[in-house]
């Protein structure tokens, strides 16, 4: 984008350069048909080279494809540059149709997806939670993809948006993801009713990541859905990955814990994924942030979760060895128990977790929990 930004500046006035345009697409089209620009082999090297350059305004462009027309590089050009592509007889394609089409099976350079994504707004419209299509499985990829960006974003990843290498559209988002937000948070909203976590002050990404969490949830609690649950619960526990290494304010931190204690109710209980533990570790993170959201609902979860894994054999990517899996969510505990925390008392007496502790096998670890719940 930036080389793109500097050559527009040496060529001086805008309205210019796309006359310029115009006259030469002309030439290398020939006559420019009553329906639109033909479109024939022998052109479209030409022709796509021509229309990579932007001149800081939409063509509004027609072309029509002839039988022998067969480039998808030139096709993702043309709809990207907000054109209208048609074979002449039938409806013109869709930008957004074809976004869905190849979102999760081809591989551009990042500006591309970004180009054409931003002329897909057709398929970019406020989805109504009564009224959801289970059966699209596209707002389910884009949630997906975008809850994988952020943990790129959060571990201070500096992308080239310009980078000439292809890749998945999963792969690229992370080099434009902080320019779709005003595209994507209409998307959700109303997946999002919650007053702090829609508050308009939070960052737009803190606003983006809780939208998509709020969605795949919702997908999670449709009857009907028929995608595996473990896809959507390993997309949702990787989100909260990077947590525990960020730098949050109170409010951030608020907004966090509420969508955690989400992610805990409905991800924790189904036991799908091996790695719920890294969302523990955020979890507890978060509590020295903010005490007073220590909700009851996340720690229910978190001490079900402990008790359900006591004896099972875990892994953390930074520890050198095996662990329970259980360990993580007994050290929270402890840690709020210690800090006299009121719901961690009493999730501690929902779960008995005393009388639990005395019918299976002894572990170091219970040794600071008791200790710091009689003191």
């Amino acid at each position: 984008m930036a080389s793109q930004e500097k050559l527009s500046a040496l060529t001086g006035e805008l309205d210019g350069t796309y006359y310029l345009q115009r006259s030469l697409l002309d030439r290398i089209q020939g006559n420019n048909l009553e329906k639109g620009y033909k479109l024939v082999p022998e052109t479209a090297l030409e022709l796509g080279r021509l229309l990579r350059f932007r001149s800081g305004r939409n063509w509004h462009f027609s072309f029509i494809a002839t039988p022998e027309f067969d480039s998808f590089e030139l096709t993702v050009v043309i709809l990207s540059n907000g054109c209208r592509l048609s074979n002449g007889e039938t409806e013109p394609v869709s930008p957004g149709r074809f976004f869905i089409d190849i979102i999760r099976s081809s591989e551009l350079p990042p500006h591309c997806w970004y180009h054409l994504m931003m002329q897909s707004k057709d398929v970019l419209g406020p989805l109504d939670p009564d009224d959801e299509d289970d059966a699209n499985f596209f707002p389910l990829h884009l949630c997906s993809a975008i809850l994988d960006s952020f943990a790129g974003s959060w571990e201070g990843q500096i992308q080239d948006f310009d980078s000439p290498s292809v890749t998945g559209f999963t792969a690229a988002l992370p080099y434009f993801v902080d320019k779709i937000y005003d595209l994507v948070l209409p998307m959700f909203s109303e997946f999002v009713k919650d007053t702090p976590l829609a508050d308009p002050s939070l960052p737009q990404s803190l606003r983006v990541f809780v939208a998509a969490t709020r969605f795949l949830l919702h997908r999670l609690s449709l009857p009907d859905f028929n995608m595996s649950h473990s896809t959507i619960c390993k997309s949702l526990i990787d989100a909260t990955f990077r947590i525990r290494y960020q730098t949050f304010s109170s409010q951030e931190a608020t907004a966090l814990m509420t969508v955690l204690d989400d992610i805990f109710a409905v991800v924790l209980p189904l036991n799908l994924v091996s790695n719920c533990s890294d969302a523990i570790i955020a979890y507890s993170s978060l509590t020295t942030i903010s005490l007073p959201v220590c909700s009851l609902r996340g720690l229910r979860s978190m001490v079900n979760f402990m008790t359900s894994q006591w004896d099972e054999i875990g892994y953390l990517w930074d520890r050198p060895k095996n662990f329970y899996r259980s360990d993580p969510a007994c050290r929270a505990l402890t840690d709020l128990l210690a800090r006299h925390i009121p719901e961690a008392y009493t999730a501690f007496l929902e779960n008995q977790c005393l009388q639990f502790l005395g019918n299976h096998t002894f572990r170091e670890a219970s040794v600071p929990m008791v200790s710091a719940y009689i003191a």
